[in-house]
Parts: C-alpha cells; structure tokens; sequence
C-alpha cells in the first residue's frame, strides 16, 4: 500500500508530467478527408472481412495491454473501438506472450492488424502503415540519486533496458553500439530492472513513463532526460490487404478531436485523488470515541507528528521539483546550444555569438548569468560579461589541444551550493557545452578545409579540363549539356556558352557520316545515361557548327550517385590527323615490306649473311645464310656475342675486333676483309660490314648491324693472278739474263745475216741465192720462236713462202727489206741486253692496257652516276677486253645490276672492279689492305 507522502509526492510529479507530456505530444496532421468516405470497392471488401484479428503488446500500458480481467485495454483500444462502430466490423484480439510473438504472428499471417505500431523501413517488407496518429518522445529514466546523464551517449558502456522489438531497441543498436541494450518483454519489465539495478537506465515511452509513475510503480526512478527518438505511432495491416489501409485511413480522419483527446486524456492525464484529511477523520474517530479522551489525545499527537512528516515531505518534494526544473532548464540551455552549433554554414565568428546568448537560461539564476566563449583571437560573450568572483570555466580543445574556454559568472553573490554558488550539474553542463564546442569547432574547421579543398579539387578540375587537348563534356538525364571544355568547344565550332543547357545530340550528333539522320534512341551517349553502360565508339562523325564534320573517337561513362545514374562524361578526340598517319604509316609499312623483299632478293641473289648485335645485351642473331656460310646449324641463329670471336681466325682476331670497337666509339662504318672458322673446321674468306644504327642518348652503342659476304673464290682469284704475275717476273728476269748472256754470240751470226740480206737485196737471185735466202728466213724463224718474236716470226715464214713459191726477186726483196725492219729492234734489244716485245697469252689473267681501258670505265662511271641505262652499251665494249681474266665476272654483275636498275649498286660494284684492276697493274703480290 502506498504511504500517504510518497502518494502525495506521487502527487506533484504527475501533476507537472500531466502539463508536459500534451506539450511534448506531436500529433501528425489528419488525412485530407475529414470525412469517411468508402469506395465500392472498399465497401465491398469490409462486406467480405467483417471480422479482423488484432495482435497487440499485452504489457505496454498506457497504450495497450490485457488488464485483470484478461480484456484489450489502453489508448489502442479506445481507438479501435472507434474503428469497429465506424467500419461497422469487428475487431478481436489474438492473445500472445510478447510484442515480437504479435510481430511474428503478423509476419506468419495469423494476425491481420497491429493497432499501434512504430512504422520502420524494416517492418514495411511484412505489412504497409497508416498515417501515423499519435507521437510520443522516447525518455531516460535513472534511480534517484544517479549521476548526471543528460543524453544518451552519456550512457557508453552502461546496460539500458528497452522493450523488446520496440523502435528504442533497434535505435540502440544501430546509433549506440557502446550501449548495452537489455532487451524486456515489457515496460514493467524495465522498470522493475531498473529499480533493482540490473540495468543502469531505462529508455522507454514519456506516456508509459508517466502512467506507471502514477500508479505508483515507478518508486525510486525519475525523468533524466529526452533522446532524439519518438514512437509515431500507426496502424500496421497485412501487406496483402493494401484496401485495409485505405480503409483505416479514412476512418482515423473521420474520428473527431474531441474523442482523441478524451480518449488520451482518460489515459494519460489521470489525476490521483487528494489525500483525505487526516484531521476530519481524527473529529470523526474522536466523534465515535468522544468517551476516549486518552486515544482522542494519542491520536492528536500522532496527527501533529504526521503533519510535521507531510510538510517535511513536500519540502522535499519541492525540492525535487526545484532540481527537475533545474534539469529541464539544463537540457534546454543544452539542446539550444546545439541546435545552434548544428549551423555550420554560419562564420565561426556569428556562431560563437548565438552559441554564448544561449548559455545563462541554464543556469539556476539566469537572471544574474552572463557568459563568454573563447577561442584562439575569438571571443563572443553575452551583453553584460564581466569578471567576478563568482565564475566557473571549461577548457575547449581542439584537436587534442586546449583553445579557448567557455566562462559563466554570477554578477551577484548567491548562496553556497555544491560548487561556490553553482550547482554540480551546472558543472556537468558547462563541461558537456565545452565538449560540444570542441566537437563543434574541429567539425567547423574540417569543413573549411574541405571547402577548401573541394575549391582547390575543383579548380584543378577546371585547368584540367582547361589543359587536356580532347573534347570533355557533360550530359544530364535530358541529354543536356551540364558542362564542357575550351577544346571540346573549339573542335565544335562554339563558344562554351553557346553549348551549356543545349541538347548536344542535335547540335553535333544528329546525322552519320553519311548525312542520313542517327536517331537519338539509337545515341550510345544517350544509352549511357539510360542504361548506365559505358560504351567505347570509334568509327562515327561529329558535326561542327560550320555543318563540316570530323571523324571522332569517345568513350561515353555513367556518373552514379547513391547507386542511381545522374548525367554522363564524354571524352572525345578528333582522329583525322590519327587517320591519315595510318594511311600514310600503312603505305610506309607497305613499301618498307616491298623494300625488305627486295633486300631479302639482293641478300639472296648475292648470298650474303646478315647478323644483327645486340650490344647492350651482348647476343647476336643472324639469318639462315649466315649459318649456311659458316656451316653452323640452326642452333647458331642467336648466340653469346663471345661465340662470334670464337669464329674469327686467330690471326686476324685482333684487328678485327679493333675496327668493331673503332666502329662502336668513333661511330665511323666497319668494314673488314678477314678469315673466319667453319664448323667443319675449314677455313673461309668474308667481305664484313657493318654500322651502329641505335644509341643511348649520352651515345653509348646499343644496336650494330651488318652483313658478310663469301669472297673465297675472289681471294683465291687473286692470289692466282698474283702467282701468275710473279711467275711472268721470273721468266721475264731469267729470259733477260739469258739474252744478256747469249747477246755475244747471238749478234755475230744476226748481223752475217743482216750483211746477207743486204747482198741479196742489191743481186738478182738465182737459184744458188734463193736457197740461201730460204735458209736465211728459215734460220729466221726459228730464232724468231725461240726469242717470242712473233712478228718477226711472221715476217719469216712469208719470206720463207716467198722462196719456196719462186717469186720474182722484185717481191723477195720486198720480204727481205720487212724481215730486216722487224729484224733491226730485235739486234737493238739484243745489244742492250733486254727482252724484245712478245705477246701475252690471252688466260695469262693480265687485262688489256689500262691506257684502252681508263676511258671505258670512266665513260661507264658517268652513265651509273646519272642511272643512264646506256651503261649498258658500254659494258657491251668493256667485257670482251677483260675475257678471260677475274674481272671479266665483276663485269657481268655490273651488267646485272644495271638490268635490274640498281645504278647505285652498279656504281659501287665498278668502284670494286677498279681496285681490283689497279692492283693488278700494279703487280702488287701482298694480301689487299684489311680494315
């Protein structure tokens, strides 16, 4: 049983709660028709579902529960009472344990309807809602005598009991995890939790608060402060049954404000009976005992002393009432401060200045509050700041460092209270408002640095696309332009400004190359903002203001937000210049092919093998001929630059490597005459070339190319021709010294016949001196064969012929007389003791007189030099000269090549062959220079 001051106590709270809690009330606005006003189609479903199966929280007074009598009771069935008389239907409970059994039971499709029910994006995939009808605030309740809370986060790493499945419930969850929900399968249940201290707060409903408050089973606990949620409540049906929520709607609207209210006031605004008076009872029972003078007095003082008691307890009572409005002033002093640091778009400067003017409201004398706040050079404080003796502060840090101070003063002396004149929760509160502004400040500077950093971002976006060479533009959902750049505009035609807010499918998109209209639904531009697909395109038109156009490659990409498409970005590139380089880069490649299968027909025809080195890397690759040359298979045509030394002859070696490292510092052309090793051992004479054609950009070799040629048979040539040569020297030394030797002996018998022919010359011949004579040209002839005379030999043999046929001494005398002048050089040369003029063999490997052969070649050079192909009639001339000889082969490739019209070729090959007949006519018997 409740004790008489705890009722009247009981008595004060709920006479404060029962003008609070309709200010606190939020009631959402009716639909729009005042009236119920049922379709044929809604009529004709109630006629079909006359009967509704409701699910309810059995333990949620006062807005439903089962009371003694096991009947629905509460706020919800004052409501669906209402419904049933409306709808003309009824509506019957459907007993479960607990509120989540009445949500499963909903869920299962064993309840139809949910009187009263917190509408979540969660609980809409199961049912469909009402407009809500009534909204309460969710509030804190602690036990007396707890420590300050003044909002949830207060509340970090504390036990809350909440209902279960209640909208507190998910709330805590999903906005708390440092708070530790307990979940109850009541109020009554938290409450008692709460009371026993299993939990260390209670967040539960302000009208469920105050209902068990007033039925005196909330002994011990009070209101600690409001929270950001409240309990909109509705209606919650079937999601198979849309009409029932129509229906409800209609009859919600049509209930009038008087039966709301009383329907609230009846359960709500519940006032608690005035304690009797203890004094009337007291005449009464000393009325009915007036003989009992004794128990009239016992009584008296009994009464005195409950009376002392009573007043004792409403000075208490007032007290706390004096604390609860110091709390709420508290919570509005904070929630103002707030709401004003909510503003971050206001100058940091303005902010404080609001922030400052909200500050003395909270305190227990306002009227003698004022305030300021620090920061850095800041500082905003109230109208009449100044210092005082009696003022408290808090420091304000700001990113982990102290930044100012919020400072409260009393312009007046007050009465002592737990901190000087100042309550301890009021020093709860200027810390809470220092926090909140530190957290406020750093918020405030974060956002200027992103201000400022998005500002930064964007006008580098801007250079960027300012900078970038290709055509940038934007698309909205319209196909609208949202933005472009200064090259997308130029390669259009436009101005940017003349492009912003226009269609670009009909500015420069609307026909194909052709000029045929491209539809914009056919557009992979507007496809990308319909379907949110990025699309590649490179073989369309753009058109230019002018009406020319231009082909155009550009990637078209979806912008999304919040997973939905908003707009597009198109990149675009003007690709003529692109185009035509591949044109032209095609028609390079194709003659480069062309030009390559010629050489790969020269390399052929000529039988040269190329090799290609690596330099930086070391490794070598050849052709196939090369490895043909040298006898090496297939395994040779990339190698370990060391192999290729390997191969070189020993004893050329070492020049040749000097004139590749020549080559590769001094940049000069390698060329060298060298042997090199076969893989059957053999050796064989190369013609090497080579050029380094890639440097690094400090000039360091990278790449060197080149080619050999096989020159065996050449080398061999000439050493022939040289041997032959030496062996002509010797016969020609050892025919001297014989002439030299036998001059003596040889010249008495000549000039007997010299001296012979003279006596013959002025005589007629008879037949004594024609024997003589044929003797004499006899002797003539021999002599004339052994010496290589030839012309005197010939000279002999028709005088010889002329004895023998008996001509007349006229025509005797007349061979005489030319023996005798082919006769008298010889007798000279016999005198001198020097070799008389013969004939040389046509194989003997010497060419014609280079006095005959200096004009050919010179009038040859001249016809290569300017690709005249009359080089060939000249050819014609000059091969027949050198049959027989080496040079007669480099005259038909000469003659080849300028069948082919490859003059430069020609001309090097008859630079070639002049070398060649020079050193022969120098006779010269050493190896040809190497290099």
């Amino acid at each position: 049983m409740t004790k008489p001051h705890h009722r009247l106590l009981l008595l004060l709270l709920l006479l404060w709660l029962s003008g609070l809690a309709p200010a606190q009330e939020q009631e959402l606005p009716p639909a729009p028709s005042p009236q119920l006003d049922l379709t044929m189609e809604e009529r004709a479903w109630l006629e079909q579902h006359p009967r509704l199966r409701l699910g309810i929280d059995p333990g949620w007074p006062p807005f439903e529960h089962v009371d003694k009598h096991g009947r629905h009771s509460g706020i919800s069935a004052g409501f669906t009472n209402l419904l049933e008389q409306a709808l003309g239907i009824s509506m019957e409970v459907t007993r479960k344990a607990s509120w989540t059994d009445s949500l499963s039971a909903l869920e299962a499709g064993e309840v139809d309807l949910l009187p009263m029910v917190t509408p979540t994006p969660e609980r809409s995939r199961h049912m469909d809602f009402t407009h809500a009808y009534l909204s309460f605030p969710a509030v804190i309740l602690t036990r007396l005598g707890a420590d300050y809370v003044g909002q949830l986060a207060d509340l970090s790493g504390r036990r809350v009991g909440v209902g279960e499945g209640y909208i507190t419930h998910d709330g805590l969850l999903e906005d708390y995890p440092d708070i530790e929900a307990v979940p109850f399968a009541s109020v009554r249940g938290v409450i008692g939790a709460l009371q026993s201290g299993a939990v260390d707060a209670a967040l539960i409903n302000l009208a469920a608060a105050s209902y068990l408050m007033q039925h005196g089973e909330a002994e011990g606990v009070k209101i600690a402060a409001p929270t950001e949620y409240s309990f909109d409540l509705a209606m919650g049906a079937r999601a198979d049954w849309p009409l029932l929520v129509s229906i409800l709607d209609k009859a919600l609207a049509s209930i009038e404000p008087a039966e709301r209210a009383a329907i609230k006031s009846h359960w709500i605004n519940t006032r608690v009976a005035q304690p009797a008076d203890l004094l009337r009872y007291a005449i009464w029972a000393a009325a009915v005992v007036g003989s009992l003078l004794l128990t009239l007095g016992l009584f008296v003082v009994w009464n005195r002393q409950l009376n002392r008691r009573v007043r004792e307890r409403e000075m208490e009572l007032q007290q706390q009432a004096d604390q609860l409005r110091e709390r709420i002033k508290e919570q509005r002093c904070l929630y103002g401060f707030s709401s004003v640091l909510d503003q971050a778009e206001l100058p940091l400067a303005e902010l404080l200045e609001q922030a400052v003017a909200v500050i003395p409201p909270g305190w227990q004398y306002p009227e003698i509050t004022q305030a300021q706040i620090s920061y850095e050079s800041l500082c905003a404080a109230t109208p009449g700041f100044r210092e005082t003796d009696w003022q408290m502060s808090a420091s304000v840090a700001v990113r982990g460092e102290t930044a100012g101070h919020i400072r409260v003063v009393y312009l007046d002396a007050r009465p002592h209270a737990d901190e000087g004149p100042f309550l301890t929760e009021e020093r709860a509160l200027i810390t809470e408002l220092a926090k909140q502004l530190s957290r406020a400040i750093e918020r405030w500077l974060d956002d200027q640095e992103l201000r400022a950093r998005n500002a930064s971002l964007q006008r580098r976006a801007e250079l960027l696309l300012e900078a970038v060479t290709e055509g940038v533009f934007g698309l909205d959902l319209d196909g609208k332009v949202t933005f472009v750049n200064p090259a997308a505009a130029k390669m259009l035609g436009y101005q940017v400004d003349e492009l912003l807010g226009q269609p670009m499918h009909a500015l420069v998109h609307h026909s194909d190359a052709d000029g045929n209209p491209y539809p914009a639904e056919r557009c992979p531009m507007r496809k990308t903002v319909q379907l949110g697909i990025t699309h590649e395109v490179d073989d369309e038109v753009l058109w230019r203001r002018d009406g020319s156009t231009f082909p155009a490659e550009y990637s078209s990409v979806p912008i999304a937000l919040e997973g939905r498409t908003v707009g597009s970005v198109v990149v675009f590139r003007d690709v003529t210049a692109r185009r035509e380089a591949a044109q032209t880069l095609a028609l390079q490649q194709e003659q480069l092919r062309f030009s390559k299968e010629q050489l790969g027909y020269a390399l052929e025809v000529t039988g040269q093998g190329v090799w290609d080195w690596r330099v930086d890397a070391g490794q070598v690759r050849h052709n196939q001929r090369w490895c043909e040359l040298l006898e090496l298979d297939d395994s040779y045509l990339e190698h370990d630059r060391a192999l290729l030394s390997d191969l070189i002859h020993p004893q050329d070696r070492e020049r040749v490597l000097g004139s590749i490292e020549e080559a590769l510092n001094v940049g000069t052309p390698y060329q060298s005459i060298h042997r090199m090793l076969t893989g059957s051992g053999q050796t064989l004479w190369v013609e090497d070339h080579g050029q380094v054609v890639q440097r690094t950009d400090d000039g360091k070799p990278l790449r060197m190319v080149g080619s050999i040629a096989d020159i065996t048979e050449r080398i061999e040539a000439e050493e022939a021709m040289v041997k032959a040569k030496e062996i002509a020297e010797e016969a020609t030394r050892a025919k001297s010294d014989f002439l030299a030797n036998m001059s003596h002996e040889i010249r008495t018998p000549m000039n007997a016949i010299l001296g012979m022919s003279h006596l013959a010359l002025g005589t007629e011949l008879d037949a004594g001196d024609r024997e003589g004579a044929t003797r004499i040209a006899h002797t003539l002839k021999g002599l004339a064969g052994n010496l290589g005379a030839t012309a005197l030999q010939q000279q002999a043999a028709a005088l010889e012929a002329a004895t023998g046929a008996a001509a007349p001494a006229a025509d005797l005398a007349v061979q005489l007389q030319a023996v005798e002048q082919q006769l008298a050089p010889l007798l000279r040369a016999l005198a001198a003791a020097e070799p008389a003029p013969s004939s040389v063999p046509a194989d003997s490997g010497v060419p014609t007189d280079p006095a005959v052969l200096a004009p050919l070649l010179d009038q040859l050079e001249g016809l290569l030099a300017d690709d005249d192909a009359d080089a060939v009639m000249v050819l014609e001339e000059l091969r027949p000269l050198l049959a027989g000889t080496p040079q007669e082969h480099a005259a038909r490739q000469v003659a080849k090549a300028v069948e082919r019209y490859e003059f430069d070729e020609a001309l090097e090959m008859l630079g070639d062959l002049r070398q060649s007949l020079q050193r022969v006519d120098r006779g010269t018997a050493s190896q040809p220079k190497l290099h």
